[in-house]
């Protein structure tokens, strides 16, 4: 007989009280109701439920469960159950599972699910503010030629946001919709343009080799075309991986890998290593599948200090990501990958537009210290991948304190038959490669520039850290005094 302690349905339904509790003793989830309950977290819900469960007996059940233990009172609300039920059959669709799936993630203790952005507290906004004030200084703003200061409009946002912005990181991207009320048309077009990064072309012999496969219309015509060229990988690097991306590309239309993928591993590893295959002969390490980066390790553990008044704080972990650009060091770049073929879905839309630039925004902090001589110099990368879509990102600080996102107006596409191989083939592979060189020179920046070395711990600030909300650290000293307790129980 499988005991309490280690039946899974047990251990999993306290995993579930766990993580409500700590969403319950959030100030700003109050005042209770199953209907706020059901909204903040509705992905994280549909997500740890079954086609043949009561959802609403069992979450209510334990959210009032949870409440009663912590002598909390539920406001009476009305829960759409509907939507619940719509959005759970869309997940297990997508899924193609009727069972719940694994427990991977927890509650945001801001109340916010996995879906969307953080729920700022007061103290955020406070946090923020001295920060801004405190650390920066204005006469290094970026003033446009209106005279508008980019900075103050980008705290104005800041300070009107409910949730977190890039902005709260010094993060502007052009393209954000939102700073079209903030900015003039003019003013973002300057924005935009300042020092404005441009994606090369591939090498002459590159842009030869590719027309010879324009205007083919059929598989066969493609592959008797690629049978003809053969690239040393050691003394032709470049063009022996544009070679062998066209073949394994024309490999996966004949056998319609592109349809059958079901995971985001299969993605990565069928269709988009091209990516990977690109870095084989350069000094920046490719690594894959789940990685933590260092840069926004260092960032989550900046106020990390010795004992004295308070106990010394748990090490925190910093973002995983898809994939990782990176050397024995420093980090140039990350790509997050989702196997849904749609620019618009919500997980593509938060990675393009939050995890990626926040995190492309950590490792360009890092590398700004490392070498703050060069700032307006460095860069650093980030790769879209919505199923058959790619979305090249590119951080740089052109001005002031402010970290741009450039991006271009549209996603790009893999090929998917002989009729659309060689415009599609040709710009991935333009993209990929200018990725690679962007981080090339950028290494090859750092590794050229000595600043020199002196003692003092106190830096002016070429770039303010990436915003870290202030109940993330309170959940973390919670966790770290839970555990505390139950070791010493």
């Amino acid at each position: 007989m499988t005991s309490s302690a280690t039946n899974p349905s047990v251990l999993m339904a306290t995993a579930h009280e766990q993580v409500i509790e700590e969403y319950i003793q959030n100030p700003d989830n109050q005042p209770l109701s199953v209907a706020k309950f059901l909204n903040d977290n509705l992905d994280y819900l549909v997500s740890n439920t079954t086609l043949r469960e009561n959802y609403k007996n069992k979450w209510t059940g334990f959210l009032n469960k949870v409440a009663a233990k912590n002598n909390m009172k539920l406001k009476k609300s009305f829960p759409d159950w509907n939507a619940f039920a719509s959005s759970l059959l869309e997940h297990l669709s997508k899924n193609d599972s009727s069972s719940a799936q694994p427990l991977r993630q927890s509650f945001n203790s801001s109340g916010s699910n996995s879906s969307s952005s953080h729920r700022l507290s007061t103290e955020d906004r406070q946090q923020f503010v001295e920060v801004f004030d405190n650390t920066l200084s204005s006469t290094k703003f970026w003033t446009l030629t209106t005279g508008t200061v980019v900075e103050q409009k980008m705290k104005e946002l800041a300070l009107k946001c409910t949730h977190e912005h890039p902005c709260l990181s010094m993060v502007l991207d052009p393209a954000d919709s939102i700073w079209n009320s903030y900015f003039t048309v003019d003013e973002l077009e300057e924005i935009e343009h300042a020092n404005k990064p441009m994606i090369r072309e591939l090498p002459t012999e590159a842009i030869d080799y590719s027309n010879n496969y324009k205007n083919m219309k059929t598989l066969d015509e493609l592959w008797e075309e690629s049978a003809k060229h053969h690239f040393h990988p050691i003394r032709q690097p470049l063009m022996n991986w544009v070679h062998m991306s066209v073949v394994n590309t024309i490999n996966i239309l004949f056998h319609n890998i592109h349809k059958k993928y079901k995971t985001e591993a299969d993605l990565m590893k069928r269709i988009w290593v091209m990516i990977d295959c690109a870095f084989d002969d350069s000094d920046v390490d490719v690594i894959c599948g789940e990685y933590v980066s260092k840069s926004t390790t260092t960032r989550a553990n900046m106020d990390r200090s010795i004992a004295a008044i308070d106990a010394m704080a748990r090490r925190k972990i910093g973002t995983k990501t898809d994939v990782l650009f990176t050397t024995e060091f420093l980090e140039f770049g990350t790509c997050e990958a989702g196997k849904i073929t749609d620019p618009n879905n919500t997980k593509t839309l938060l990675e393009a537009g939050m995890k990626i630039p926040k995190t492309l925004k950590d490792m360009l902090f890092v590398l700004a210290n490392e070498c703050p001589s060069q700032l307006r110099r460095l860069r650093t990368c980030g790769i879209v991948i919505s199923g058959l879509n790619m979305l090249p990102l590119l951080m740089d600080s052109p001005n002031g304190y402010v970290a741009r996102i450039s991006r271009p107006n549209q996603f790009l596409h893999y090929p998917t038959n002989a009729s659309d191989f060689y415009k599609n083939m040709k710009n991935i592979l333009r993209v990929i490669y200018d990725v690679k060189t962007v981080m090339a020179e950028v290494n090859e920046i750092i590794n050229e520039t000595d600043d020199g070395v002196k003692y003092g711990s106190r830096r002016s600030t070429a770039l303010p850290p990436s915003f870290l909300p202030v109940s993330v650290k309170r959940t973390s000293k919670k966790r770290k005094a839970a555990s505390e307790t139950t070791e010493s129980s």
